[in-house]
């Protein structure tokens, strides 16, 4: 700004006469209209909690607090509405009693701290600034000064407590105000943001932000360990760290080039969300003092703006053009920066998101605001940091310098994320900076962020998952045992009709036997092309007891597809069903297994499997070209079902509902893992599968206690309002499972898989 242009700023800032009432600034209406919506909410309280260690001068303490709310009127400052608009409406004249509070034990201090931070703000009839002192004896005492963000901000804070520790020691020695008088009030500033705002200088930077942020503006859809309430809350938690000295020194040799320490850190910061997220567009919120004239600058009030730093993040991409793409649109933002947020969110019109921020959800802050004297006469002082109260974000790093090393800590939203979680993410942090410190030439996808005992666990204890199961036998085998164990418990139920053990097992048996009279070898592959019914499952276990591997055959498949399966498997025999039977050519035996229906041997088939023998052979989709046929042996058949048996886990008590077309590998889970414990299977017919009502009354009417589907299926029935069920085990597979529909489904069953 040019000489010429702070003359005629000053010119503008010419201090408001007696008036009581005054426009609000911009953001000033901004968290009036936040309050009105959450009016007994505490997010937007901001705390000054200071540590008093010595000898007290009590009555000059209070003093000093109402001579500094004299002297700031934004202090003195509750809000009216006018017109349907707010206004700053200031009291001529208020008093402070500062409320004196025993305890007896420092954890108490700590706790009276907290809850008094907690305590929300009447923004009409004020005040909006509270002062308390905690007594634990007359030498340590902790003074709590908290006001509203609509009068304050944190370089206010740093000079409440400048202003303070001057007043405090004048008071001492009985002395006048020894502080100079303020240039202007904020009030002044208010109604000059108003009148800038329709410059043209002031709509050009706006232009600049709709450019930069046009288009879509995605959500940062980071991990959380809870669901996100529907609606935005503000309880929060903080995580302190540092980052020694070594890596501090280390990552300013890398400050060359016009690259400052903020643009270093918030690069890193970006590649820590963006390998937490795995989204290339990642936007992160920063703020500013605001204080744009330097007669602003010993003003208490909200000044602070805040700036959107939007990165395009690429995993071949090296950090050190990261950072240069960072470092340039830092600087383009600070060309830019005197357009209000409110005004920037008004042009933008983001999609909103009553559970989010708009614009972004992640806030990065360096701190360099005033700190205040850490001395006055006879008292030691010591600044306090929460460790519990608010956050206005999911997550909110602020960082600042301490003697050779960094600082600082993540605020973060504790209804999203876990202690633990947030620090392990504060550890990778550290560890990006380690590495990030010792080469900045490294792509960002090979940027180590994991220390030696993280990866550690996740390489190889975690991945300890080998167990010592006996795969000599087949699933044949172990259905046949449980048969013997269980043979009049129901094993499968299909459009009402059931089989118990006994019965499914004497079926399987005839099929099995007509099979073996065919001449089926180990092996050899058998087509089975049957609607959803018992019938198919029948047909499915005949053919695994008669010693043969299946190739399933979906009956809604095109004819081109199902002949193209049947030439490359070598198919000669198809289990089918009467009705199904024209759908087929070629040199072809049938076996129907409608007409074995009424056909029942108890005496099981011998065989002579090896465990490296084919279970069965499912077909691709084709998707990159022709399907090809992956066959599953019998050993790894048996090896899934038993790991599955274990985790997620299955009992004889459960009843499983079985909906996916046994042309997916899937399918041999949900029919034949309840076979191997003894539960039962209900086996949802084709109709069923597609309607999500009549899903939803046979997971009530079966009370089924475990079913595997997609997300699509899971979507199908949370489209008709499905509430779940509380005892349902709720395991999705096929494709992945967004966040949100995770978040959803956490909430509708026992357990989410």
């Amino acid at each position: 700004m040019t000489i010429d242009e702070k003359r005629d700023l000053l010119k503008k800032l010419l201090k408001t006469q007696q008036q009581i009432t005054f426009p609000v600034s911009f953001g000033q209406e901004r968290l009036w209209f936040l309050n009105q919506m959450l009016p007994d909410s505490p997010a937007y309280n901001l705390r000054l909690a200071v540590r008093l260690l010595g000898k007290l001068n009590v009555a000059a303490l209070e003093k000093s607090i109402n001579q500094i709310v004299a002297r700031h009127a934004i202090l003195r400052t509750r809000f009216v509405v006018e017109d349907d608009r707010p206004k700053q409406f200031v009291v001529q004249e208020l008093v402070l009693k500062l409320a004196v509070v025993s305890a007896e034990t420092s954890s108490q201090l700590d706790q009276l701290a907290d809850a008094e931070a907690q305590q929300p703000f009447d923004l009409v009839n004020g005040p909006l600034i509270r002062s308390n002192l905690l007594k634990k004896n007359n030498n340590e005492h902790i003074l709590l000064i908290t006001m509203h963000h609509s009068v304050s901000d944190g370089w206010s804070l740093g000079i409440f407590m400048q202003e303070l520790a001057t007043l405090y020691q004048a008071n001492c020695l009985g002395q006048s105000c020894p502080l100079a008088p303020l240039p202007l009030q904020y009030a002044d500033f208010a109604k000059w943001q108003r009148e800038q705002f329709a410059t043209s200088q002031l709509q050009a930077q706006l232009a600049y932000w709709r450019d930069q942020l046009q288009g879509h503006q995605p959500a940062l859809d980071l991990p959380t360990d809870h669901p996100r309430p529907p609606l935005q809350t503000f309880n929060g938690l903080r995580h302190y760290f540092s980052i020694d000295a070594a890596t501090t020194q280390a990552l300013r040799r890398l400050q060359t080039g016009g690259v400052t320490e903020f643009m270093l850190l918030l690069a890193a910061f970006k590649l820590l969300l963006f390998r937490h997220s795995g989204q290339n567009d990642i936007l992160v919120g920063s703020p500013i003092a605001g204080r744009t004239h330097n007669h602003l600058e010993p003003l208490i009030g909200l000044f602070i703006n805040t700036l959107v730093f939007r990165s395009d993040l690429q995993g071949e991409m090296l950090f050190s053009e990261l950072l240069q793409q960072v470092r340039q649109t830092a600087l383009d933002a600070y060309s830019n920066q005197a357009v209000p947020f409110e005004k920037l969110v008004e042009a933008v019109q983001p999609v909103r998101d009553p559970s989010r921020n708009p614009l972004f959800q992640v806030l990065f802050t360096l701190q360099n605001a005033p700190q205040g004297s850490r001395q006055l006469p006879d008292l030691e002082l010591a600044l306090l940091q929460p460790q519990k109260g608010t956050s206005q974000f999911d997550l909110s790093l602020t960082l600042w310098q301490e003697g050779a090393a960094i600082a600082g800590y993540l605020e973060y939203n504790s209804d999203l994320y876990t202690t633990a979680t947030i620090a392990r993410m504060v550890g990778h942090y550290q560890n990006l900076l380690v590495e990030i410190g010792r080469d900045a030439a490294q792509p960002l996808n090979q940027i180590s962020m994991l220390d030696s005992a993280e990866r550690q666990q996740i390489l190889y204890e975690w991945n300890a998952t080998q167990r010592d199961y006996d795969l000599s036998q087949t699933f044949a085998d172990r259905f046949e045992a449980q048969v013997a164990a269980t043979p009049n418990r129901i094993a499968a139920t299909c459009l009402g009709d059931s089989l118990t053990y006994a019965q499914l097992n004497a079926r399987a048996n005839a099929v099995a036997q007509r099979l073996q009279t065919l001449g089926v070898q180990p092996n050899q592959l058998i087509g089975l092309a049957a609607d959803r019914s018992l019938e198919m499952l029948v047909g499915l276990l005949g053919i695994l007891k008669s010693g043969a591997a299946y190739v399933p055959i979906d009956p809604d498949y095109p004819a081109e597809r199902v002949q193209y399966m049947i030439e490359m498997a070598e198919l000669h025999i198809v289990l089918t069903q009467s009705a199904l039977q024209d759908r087929y050519t070629g040199a072809l035996d049938f076996v129907l297994l409608d007409q074995l229906a009424d056909q029942a041997i108890d005496r099981n088939p011998q065989r002579n499997n090896k465990p490296t023998d084919r279970a069965y052979i499912i077909f691709t989709s084709g998707s990159t070209g022709k399907p090809k046929g992956v066959q599953i042996t019998q050993q790894a058949l048996l090896n899934f079902l038993l790991a599955m048996r274990d985790q997620p886990g299955i009992s004889a008590e459960d009843q499983l509902l079985a909906v996916t077309t046994i042309s997916f590998d899937i399918a041999a889970l949900e029919l034949y893992l309840p076979l191997l414990v003894g539960a039962r299977v209900v086996i949802a017919s084709s109709a069923e599968t597609v309607d999500s009502y009549l899903l939803a009354e046979m997971i009530d009417e079966y009370a089924i206690t475990v079913m595997q589907a997609t997300p699509a299926t899971w979507r199908m029935l949370l489209a008709i309002g499905w509430q779940g069920r509380p005892t349902l085990k709720i395991l999705s597979g096929g494709e992945a499972l967004p966040q949100d529909l995770a978040a959803q489904l956490y909430t509708r069953g026992a357990e989410l898989w």
